[in-house]
């Protein structure tokens, strides 16, 4: 596996940002020796399961109503069933585990194909979805979790407490809100086959928002293919879900098949909660790296729905009749990931410089565009109870002069930074650009390291190939969901914050948890562990045909999509 440097003058396709770069900087651009290899593909050792026809488990019933008005009055189509829906993405994932993986794209698919014990309504509040119920003691020390009964695996075999007691073990053991749960709880106990109990140590209040669906969520899987599992690698995707893996191989799509054993769960559809019809015979995901082409695909009909798309594209989609186009509410943040175990930004002092070479406005209209983004230090952006200017004065401080003068200081001139992007997401890409030239330009010896989007999430995850990575932090509807443990990408080590975010988690008074969330915004500000760049405005585009487009905050959920003919 290995990157390629690319010289800035030839990879910037945005002529926006070769425009903002020269502004920004004053300068021509300087280029950068390339050195290209290969990259390695996914992980495919969690091979997809034999074809098979498990037995119905018990099913919730879902009516498609013959007679349907909006608001308005106008009537609204029916529902049809069948067809394939084809979803471009921005290349392959990295593998199929979601106990593992904060990538987004790995979100998008395994949604689809594993469940968790609750999921989230419009209003983000968890909700039963594996689960019927919880009721947690006086003393908030022991959580009961009742399970739906009748849910299949995709393997035909009956879901239990043993299988969720595995399922949470493991997960417990990789993400670092699962650790923080499972160091509060003395025990996981079956009562019976359908119930669990936490017998927790200290109260944990946020426990049913900690088991909600989200990046890196508590996925439940059968107990004996997680006997065959480990930490790096699930021996089968067996999930609960709508949808079953039938093939990923060789190239070609990634390809989900309606589960007919699917144990619906009941209700209207509220957010990512209530019934999941399947309207769908299969869903598949086409890696298409170069957004050019993911766009000529959804407009020549050839996809339904982008992975993600930047704004540059919107003029050219929303001037496409068969297209539906729009900008999100700005429920996203670009990032700037600091690796705090590599020697050189262990030294706060030379995080401070990075924080203080940087112009944002000059970044994010590269990356986005002046009408996509606003600064703001705000680290839940789009939930309004946990809205917070806390660390506003170290957010954006933008002197580059302060940043040569404590680079001389610290005799640290020439420093060198290694910085991953990816050429399949070009806001991220051009970002990577400006944010080269303005630490090149107060005395960091900055090396771009531009890999396909498998490689950049693995290799976030080593501690030796970068400096930097650039990422957009996904919509959170509570601060428990934003992954700020030492175990999240960057390993942010710090005594004070961890006991900040133990209190947060324990808590259930809404007042002190949000004066808590801003001690920790304020001193993820101080600390310059990440950089916080701005909030984006996501674009979701697809075909007219495509209908039930289902909540898209954290990655669309298809249950509930359809093909109109």
């Amino acid at each position: 596996m290995s990157s390629h440097c690319v010289p800035l003058g030839g990879a910037a396709r945005s002529r926006r940002a070769g425009r903002l770069l020269r502004a920004a900087t004053g300068v021509a651009l300087l280029a950068l020796v390339a050195s290209c290899g290969q990259t390695t593909g996914p992980d495919v050792s969690a091979a997809p399961p034999q074809e098979s026809t498990p037995p119905g488990g018990e099913q919730g019933t879902h009516e498609d109503a013959d007679d349907r008005s909006s608001d308005d009055g106008l009537a609204t189509p029916t529902p049809r069933h069948g067809g394939t829906l084809r979803v471009a993405t921005t290349g392959e994932p990295p593998h199929l585990d979601p106990h593992r993986s904060t990538d987004t794209l790995v979100l998008l698919i395994t949604g689809h194909v594993f469940e968790t014990l609750f999921t989230s309504d419009a209003q983000h509040r968890p909700t039963p979805l594996l689960a019927t119920g919880h009721e947690a003691s006086r003393d908030g020390l022991v959580h009961t979790i009742t399970l739906r009964r009748g849910v299949r695996f995709h393997d035909g075999s009956l879901m239990t407490a043993a299988d969720v007691i595995a399922s949470l073990e493991r997960w417990g053991s990789m993400s670092g809100l699962g650790a923080s749960l499972l160091a509060a709880t003395e025990r996981l106990v079956a009562v019976d086959q359908y119930t669990v109990e936490f017998r927790l140590r200290e109260p944990f209040g946020t426990l049913p928002t900690a088991l909600t669906r989200q990046l890196q969520p508590a996925t439940i899987h059968p107990a004996h293919v997680l006997a065959e599992s480990d930490r790096t690698r699930l021996a089968a995707p067996v999930g609960t879900g709508p949808y079953r893996l039938e093939q990923w191989a060789g190239g070609r799509p990634l390809r989900l098949v309606r589960f007919e054993g699917y144990a619906a769960p009941l209700g209207p559809r509220d957010g990512y909660a209530g019934a999941r019809p399947q309207y769908l015979d299969a869903i598949e995901f086409v890696a298409m790296p170069e957004e050019a082409t993911r766009v000529a695909a959804l407009r020549a009909g050839d996809v339904h729905l982008l992975e993600t798309v930047s704004p540059d594209q919107l003029p050219a989609l929303t001037r496409d009749p068969e297209v539906v186009a729009e900008l999100a509410g700005a429920d996203v943040w670009l990032n700037l990931v600091l690796n705090l175990r590599s020697p050189v930004l262990e030294r706060v002092e030379v995080r401070r410089a990075v924080q203080l070479a940087l112009d944002h406005d000059a970044v994010l209209q590269a990356a986005v565009g002046p009408d996509a983004y606003t600064l703001s230090p705000d680290l839940l952006p789009g939930t309004a109870d946990w809205s917070s200017d806390a660390g506003a004065d170290r957010y954006h401080p933008h002197d580059p002069g302060q940043a040569r003068r404590i680079l001389d200081e610290l005799d640290a001139r020439g420093t060198r930074l290694r910085l991953l992007t990816t050429l399949a997401r070009p806001p991220e890409h051009n970002a990577a650009l400006v944010i080269t030239q303005q630490l090149r330009a107060v005395g960091f010896d900055v090396e771009l390291l531009v890999v396909d989007t498998a490689t950049l999430s693995s290799w976030r995850a080593d501690e030796h190939r970068y400096e930097l990575y650039l990422a957009s932090a996904s919509f959170r509807p509570d601060p428990v969901m934003r992954n700020l443990t030492a175990s999240a990408g960057g390993w942010w080590e710090d005594p004070v914050k961890e006991s900040l975010l133990d209190r947060l988690r324990a808590s259930d008074d809404l007042a002190e948890r949000q004066e808590l969330w801003a001690q920790v915004q304020a001193r993820f500000h101080e600390d310059v562990p990440r950089i916080k760049l701005g909030d984006l405005r996501r674009v979701v585009a697809h075909r007219q045909e495509l209908q039930g487009l289902g909540s898209t905050e954290l990655q669309p959920d298809l249950s509930a999509a359809w093909l109109a003919p």
